[in-house]
């Protein structure tokens, strides 16, 4: 077995892991509450090697569950790593509302009692249910266990719902052996000097097994679900080899020649002359090639070698190399290659943010352009490629008076509603709001007076929906997490830092959607306001 210590603000900053193979840290309660001790606790054990969980005590009379689950998980995202645990200590005696009963109860009494009782039990078991799903929804690649003692597991619990694994607090048994029936896979046996558990693991490696049995894989499936159908096909072979065994096995049906696959994937990778340069090179060529078009004469190829080498030169100049050849590797397309290359340029440098999206804009191939010394024509200084002086950040315009200028103040819009080709956002085939190039951090600010409600997205990240009293709903997406501020604002208050969050962010910006929806995307219109 693993053995395991529990620890919180009760601890010391700095508690003795020694001896101990996993370090379970507890990081929020209810929708408030942080622990002080969060930083320097989890430091010590990643410095230490030690597998590590975070977990929530709830409020069950508190704030709406799902807003708890959303407040654990922007609280632990700067800590979450692949193959950690998040867990819901399942125990709220501090917030019970269940009365103690006098020294000599009535019937009355005891009645009373057992009514608030079965109905703070029913609250805490949806709570269980609804955290369960809240947080799949927030952070579905990490297992969710439960903790609890062994009074809320046998007289709360009514379905045996451990999540995805029950740690156990039994005191009084021997460690490894809790006086339940029901599986578990940690029990905590003392809590003087300091919570201490075990774990039923054999090993580390069937520990980081469990652990990361949710993580999805590149074929599009979980751990456990490859694990699974790994087990069918053994268990399917076990069959067919006692059927064959005793003879009842069909033959095996004779299958076709399969042609030999080339050992070449076909990808052109043949190296221009004149390479670095080409005099037929110009910005508006970088941008089609950056945005995945279809060039029209049989400059395509250098065209997007030449972006490819100047976003790695200018990775190495700036002190982040990619890693990356100027040439696809075996196997990778021209289109992949190129885009994870321009990603990681405008993740590695913090003065791009236009085309954060993940799709250049023209202000961002300016300054790349620039920033490497590359040609291009005058022509392309004067066209319509170059709304930004050769890469000057948009000004946003002079605030009036009662008005905002920007969301983000002091930043213009660098990639505006609609600018996009169909296939590039799949969803819509256009850009669905306005980007602004606001650097990590920057405090975005309410455009109209309002209230302020948020929601999570997979692609669009923590999102802040300022529902503003001119009937209008704006969306403020990829923003920091643990920095939306809810509630009631006056044009010009807080709304949320600029970030990154979401899948479709690469790199820090502000994408503002003015929706007709609060809650569903896809309304969208031109902002204004």
């Amino acid at each position: 077995m693993l053995n395991a210590i529990d620890v919180s603000d009760n601890n010391p900053e700095h508690p003795d892991y020694t001896g101990y193979d996993i370090v379970i840290i507890k990081a929020t309660e209810g929708s408030t509450y942080v622990n002080k001790y969060l930083p320097s606790q989890y430091g010590d054990a990643v410095a230490q090697g030690k597998r590590i969980w975070l977990y929530h005590f709830p409020n069950i009379y508190g704030a709406p569950t799902a807003d708890q689950a959303r407040f654990f998980a922007d609280t632990i995202a700067p800590y979450l790593k692949p193959g950690m645990a998040v867990c819901l200590d399942w125990e709220w005696y501090n917030h019970s509302k269940i009365p103690q009963l006098s020294e000599k109860p009535t019937a009355e009494e005891i009645a009373a009692r057992d009514a608030i009782r079965d109905q703070e039990y029913a609250i805490a078991r949806q709570y269980r249910d609804d955290f369960d799903t809240a947080l799949r929804g927030l952070l579905p690649e990490y297992v969710l266990p439960l903790y609890c003692d062994t009074n809320i597991w046998k007289n709360v619990d009514k379905t045996s719902n451990g999540l995805d694994g029950l740690w156990i607090a039994d005191y009084g048994a021997t460690a490894g052996q809790p006086r339940i029936q029901d599986p578990w896979i940690g029990h905590q046996y003392a809590a003087s000097p300091v919570d201490k558990s075990v774990f039923k693991f054999s090993d580390l490696a069937e520990y980081d097994a469990w652990a990361r049995r949710r993580i999805v894989t590149p074929q599009g499936q979980t751990v456990q679900e490859q694990l699974d159908a790994l087990a069918g096909q053994v268990a399917a072979l076990g069959d067919r080899v006692k059927r064959l065994e005793d003879g009842t096995a069909p033959p095996q049906p004779q299958q076709p020649e399969q042609p030999q696959q080339p050992a070449d994937d076909g990808q052109d990778r043949h190296w221009p002359a004149d390479y670095p340069y080409t005099d037929t090179l110009t910005v508006q060529r970088l941008v089609k090639a950056a945005n995945d078009d279809v060039l029209t004469d049989d400059q395509d190829y250098r065209h997007r070698l030449q972006a490819l080498v100047s976003a790695i030169a200018r990775l190495d100049a700036i002190g982040k190399p990619s890693g990356c050849a100027p040439m696809p590797s075996q196997g990778e397309s021209w289109h992949d290659h190129f885009r994870r290359v321009w990603i990681l340029w405008q993740q590695s440098d913090p003065r791009i943010s236009a085309g954060a999206d993940g799709i250049p804009g023209p202000k961002s191939v300016y300054m790349l352009a620039q920033s490497v010394g590359l040609k291009f024509w005058d022509a392309d200084k004067n066209s319509s490629a170059s709304p930004f002086d050769g890469g000057a950040p948009a000004a946003p315009t002079a605030n009036t008076p009662g008005r905002i200028a920007s969301p983000a103040p002091g930043y213009g819009i660098t990639t505006p509603y609609g600018t996009r080709k169909a296939g590039l956002w799949p969803s819509k085939g256009y850009h669905t709001g306005d980007d602004y190039a606001a650097t990590e951090g920057t405090r975005a600010v309410a455009v109209v007076s309002g209230t302020v409600t948020v929601i999570d997205d997979t692609v669009l990240g923590c999102i802040a929906v300022l529902r503003g009293d001119n009937g209008r709903n704006y969306w403020y997406c990829h923003t920091q997490r643990g920095s939306r501020q809810t509630g009631r604002k006056n044009a010009g208050d807080w709304v949320a830092n600029v970030g990154q969050t979401g899948t479709g962010a690469q790199g820090p910006h502000l994408h503002f959607e003015d929706n007709a929806s609060a809650t569903v995307w896809g309304t969208d219109r031109k902002p204004s306001w």
